[in-house]
């Protein structure tokens, strides 16, 4: 989205007391600009767009370190719910958060963020121990105008039935895109990831490792004749299932050009160990350089640490480009 030369930027704390009220104060094309800082209670949690075509970002949001000293702390609890963001007026592309942690957010969808019928960009965000029945970091229903999540860690969050780090159902099209999606965990379905009925849904380019479930732990998708799922250049690794079932994937997803432990069929697909170091970077031996799908579109995708992914032969498999 451009910043057209009347949008205003709308600083908190200095401008606006809370976040909020800069969101509040918005028009079209406005950015609400977040110094780093913890930011918790009314005003700050719970945070409506009300359909604005608006950014919500940090200072730095493509800087990891500005991303961890700006928090959105929703103090959340099963008496007490609450959580970073909700998008439910038809948000669309133009609706984007860049740039936050947000932890301690608990909810029965979403315990970070949640997506009804919209489709908000979430760019460039930690979120981390976060609960919910379903989603326990995100959650998107019946969302019409295509999702999209991009450059996330998704990281240690809990969902009670379906999707510890992830779920999406219903939706008209969902993109998950230069992700890590770690140690996330459920005691149903997807502990990585949970998406099923959506019209499509494409995962490319993401480090799906060390999630728990009792069914399909790193990914669950279905994708049939009429509901298309494509899993494209990722690593789904090392992740935890108890129970019966596929152990890392489940159910008529196209995979092509990833790491799956245990084994894929698929076009450029790989059951070897990815050699990951402790933040999910490629170690310079990793079978997954320069072996992405050439065929895809990456000129303007940076990884997980905002490197660009063009400039060689081959694109690597995940979330990072080494």
């Amino acid at each position: 989205m451009g910043h057209p030369l009347w949008a205003v930027d709308r600083n908190v704390p200095k401008g606006h007391p809370t976040i909020q009220a800069a969101i509040d104060a918005c028009r079209d094309g406005d950015h609400v600009v977040v110094s780093p800082g913890v930011y918790q209670g009314a005003g700050n949690c719970d945070l409506d767009f009300n359909g604005k075509a608006i950014v919500v970002r940090s200072e730095t949001p493509e800087d990891f370190d500005s991303v961890a000293r700006t928090i959105i702390d929703c103090q959340g609890s099963e008496s007490a719910p609450h959580r970073g963001f909700i998008f439910d007026d038809g948000e669309g592309k133009d609706s984007i958060v860049s740039g936050f942690t947000i932890i301690n957010g608990y909810a029965t969808r979403g315990g970070a963020i949640y997506c009804e019928k919209s489709g908000p960009q979430i760019k460039w965000c930690l979120l981390k121990g976060n609960k919910a029945e379903n989603g326990g970091a995100i959650a998107c229903y019946q969302a019409e105008k295509a999702p999209a999540i991009s450059n996330c860690r998704i990281i240690e969050n809990n969902a009670k039935n379906t999707g510890g780090g992830i779920y999406c159902t219903g939706s008209k099209k969902l993109m998950i895109i230069n992700c890590l999606i770690s140690k996330n965990k459920t005691e149903g379905y997807g502990g990585g990831v949970y998406c099923i009925e959506n019209k499509e849904l494409l995962i490319s380019n993401c480090t799906v490792v060390k999630n728990k479930a009792d069914y399909g732990a790193g990914i669950y998708g279905l994708g049939d004749s009429r509901n298309k799922a494509l899993v494209r250049n990722c690593i789904v690794w090392g992740n935890e299932s108890g129970g019966i079932g596929q152990k890392f994937a489940w159910g008529g997803l196209k995979v092509v050009f990833s790491v799956v432990q245990g084994g894929w069929d698929g076009e450029g697909n790989i059951d070897e160990d990815p050699k990951l170091d402790s933040e999910a970077h490629l170690d310079s031996d990793s079978p997954c350089i320069d072996k992405g799908d050439p065929k895809g579109d990456y000129e303007e995708q940076v990884d997980i640490d905002d490197d660009g992914r063009v400039g060689h032969d081959r694109i690597d498999i995940g979330c990072d480009e080494r």
